[in-house]
């Protein structure tokens, strides 16, 4: 991919941003809107949450489809499957292979925790086992795009290509795992595997880009990432740092650079844009509108779009600049002292960045292949004279390890403001000298008065609940014995199994199911835990399915305690 931007042929887009995790930003780019809007804007969808996209948003193959257009889903959907009518392919697309949930095993393409014997694999909602065997996911999603492009050749085609590398349980194929332990002997072993990870969409990007270069027909490829990467293992049983952001400040979940800056990149198979290095401010959500004025869509869209269409921005050298401003996220916290969500956001308002918060992050974790691109460096110090000074203060800022207890995610009240044109890692915050804070009092009244307008005009609550992380679910099964767990799970459908033929076979016992929310088996188990809860004095258990049914009013208080406490 590199070569593509070295060569000119692609441009690198260098100011665009995704938001802090996968499940909002895939929604804003099929929607073109906030994921706030619709209560998706502060976790992902964990497999327990009841809930996907909203069924009133209409998504961009939606739109595509008026236009006659071939519309596919490949790869990670993660946009809720706990009913059938959330499918991608009751959703506008045309076809689907992929899995479901927000991971997947990379080459068994099995689920993980309770599930990990069970198939997240499907085809057009069925599950699917190919008769070869399973290839390699980032293969499997290539191969797919490949096959997509050759048979619908003489029709316009929308592939929504979304790979599951890097998320854990990070993996990659034997040879790439080799090639980076030969290349970067010193970087930790976590480190490696995410750059084998990453190496194998690399290839599957050349395979992808080869064949659409074949088509009569233009081809655009737009490459975004849905957050930054990941500050460490966790999905595995070795530890240590996993995606490098630095320079950047912040990772995957905050709302820092690190966290939502995504390394992006736009090609044509039949023309260039003006630029290798794209500039202008871009938010996911823009590609919705751009996307539809390429296909050729000239009817209205909806007043409510947030996206912006930035087509002149890649076409015309004189345009610099479309987007002045956005919204990096919008979150929703339950307090359970103040019985009241907390609202913390982040703003970029031209050269300036804002958030209504302060937190104890500082610089990010130290890994030296963030200086390894000289051009990028170049970029980010055009000063050469200060140019190893700050890259210095930079390091000296940064954990040798990757240290979540100084993260964003510990945050504290007060303000904070970049000017990310001079201070592009957040490393001044002009809103803590008092001096400072005088002169820039107007444009912070005047960025929270921009947030408070867009508010107005539409937000809801986060669907995974009160608990943070949508975990709220997964820790009240966990109280449930294994063998009641599982029988539950296939009362309700969240599971199916195989018959015998395929069991042994395939050694797996079944299928994630599709169709198993509402249901009234969950609150009427759920109601069984809780009295029994309260009367045996477990008032951890009782606490949970209290706040998980009835919002902490249950009928009886006593589960009502601070979530500290245990």
């Amino acid at each position: 991919m590199a070569s593509l931007i070295e060569t000119g042929k692609a441009s690198k887009l260098r100011n665009s941003y995704s938001t802090h995790r996968c499940t909002p930003s895939r929604a804003q780019l099929l929607t073109g809107r906030y994921a706030f809007r619709y209560g998706l804007g502060t976790d992902p969808l964990s497999s327990e949450v009841p809930a996907g996209l909203s069924l009133e948003e209409k998504l961009l193959p939606q739109y595509l489809k008026e236009l006659e257009y071939s519309t596919h889903a490949v790869g990670k959907w993660h946009l809720g499957y706990c009913n059938d009518s959330f499918l991608p392919q009751n959703r506008g697309f045309d076809t689907f292979l992929g899995h479901y949930g927000g991971a997947v095993d990379y080459h068994s393409h099995v689920a993980s925790g309770d599930f990990k014997n069970y198939l997240n694999h499907f085809l057009d909602g069925k599950p699917h086992i190919p008769e070869s065997g399973f290839e390699f996911a980032s293969y499997t999603w290539s191969n797919r795009t490949i096959k997509i492009l050759r048979e619908n050749a003489d029709e316009p085609n929308f592939v929504y290509l979304a790979f599951n590398a890097p998320h854990e349980k990070v993996d990659a194929p034997q040879i790439l795992k080799d090639e980076m332990d030969a290349l970067y002997p010193d970087l930790p072993s976590t480190r490696r595997m995410q750059l084998a990870a990453v190496k194998s969409i690399d290839i599957a990007m050349e395979s992808v880009i080869k064949e659409a270069s074949k088509l009569d027909r233009e081809t655009i490829v737009i490459f975004h990432s849905d957050n930054g990467g990941a500050l460490q293992a966790y999905g595995s049983l070795e530890k240590g740092p996993r995606g490098c952001s630095f320079p950047f400040k912040g990772y995957k979940s905050t709302l820092a650079e690190g966290g939502t800056l995504s390394p992006s990149w736009i090609y044509s198979t039949k023309r260039q844009f003006h630029s290798r290095n794209i500039d202008g401010i871009i938010s996911i959500m823009d590609f919705f509108p751009t996307i539809l004025h390429w296909a050729g869509y000239n009817k209205p869209l909806p007043r409510n779009l947030d996206g912006i269409d930035q087509h002149a921005l890649f076409e015309n050298s004189t345009v610099s600049q479309i987007r002045d401003k956005f919204i990096y996220a919008i979150l929703h916290e339950w307090d359970d002292d103040s019985l009241a969500w907390k609202t913390t956001y982040a703003v970029r308002f031209g050269d300036f960045k804002f958030m209504n918060y302060r937190s104890k992050l500082i610089g990010n974790t130290q890994c030296p292949e963030g200086w390894s691109n000289h051009e990028h460096t170049k970029f980010l110090f055009p000063d050469p004279s200060q140019r190893q000074t700050k890259m210095r203060k930079v390091w000296d800022l940064s954990d040798p390890q990757p240290n979540k207890e100084v993260g964003e995610m510990i945050r504290s009240s007060g303000f904070s403001l970049y000017n990310l044109k001079n201070d592009p890692f957040e490393l001044n915050n002009l809103a803590l000298k008092n001096e400072a804070s005088r002169k820039y009092k107007d444009l912070i009244n005047e960025i929270q008065s921009y947030v408070a307008e867009e508010m107005q005009k539409g937000i809801e609550y986060p669907l995974t609940g009160k608990l943070k992380g949508g975990k709220l679910l997964a820790k009240i099964m966990r109280k449930i014995p294994f063998e009641e767990k599982m029988q539950h799970y296939y009362d309700t459908g969240r599971i199916y199994p195989f018959d015998s033929v395929v069991r042994n076979k395939t050694g797996l016992d079944g299928y994630l199911g599709s169709n198993w929310c509402p249901n009234k088996l969950d609150e009427a188990l759920f109601s069984k835990m809780y009295f029994e809860a309260v009367e045996n004095n477990q008032k951890k258990n009782a606490f949970l399915i209290n706040k998980y049914l009835w919002d902490g009013l249950g009928p009886d208080r006593s589960g009502n305690l601070d979530e500290e406490d245990f």
